[in-house]
């Protein structure tokens, strides 16, 4: 009977052990390591973005050659690097993409 109670009275002690060192140790992770000015926004090039879908859209429009096609492709992928947030980079290299995609025996493509 002794030891069932030593037992459990250590069981005790091992769960509320775990309970303390689980709070030290989620409130240490949940830390902000971030700088108190906010951490910084990465804005993207939108200039080259825009240069790079500029001179996509030529190419986009002679896509019945399909080297012009994937060219703007290329070019859609550059301006999408370039400035990631951009929605026109990002629809334009879908419709293309998909495009090449669909016309190409190469199945890697």
């Amino acid at each position: 009977m002794k030891n069932l109670r030593k037992n459990e009275e250590n069981l005790r002690y091992a769960v509320i052990a775990f309970v303390l060192i689980s709070i030290v140790l989620g409130s240490v992770a949940c830390e902000s390591s971030a700088p108190a000015s906010g951490p910084a926004i990465d804005k993207g090039d939108p200039k080259r973005a825009a240069e790079k879908i500029a001179e996509a859209e030529p190419l986009y429009e002679g896509r019945e050659d399909l080297t012009k096609a994937r060219v703007a492709v290329a070019a859609l992928r550059q301006a999408r690097t370039a400035d990631y947030g951009n929605y026109e980079a990002a629809w334009k290299l879908a419709r293309a993409a998909f495009y090449v995609g669909d016309r190409t025996d190469n199945n890697a493509e």
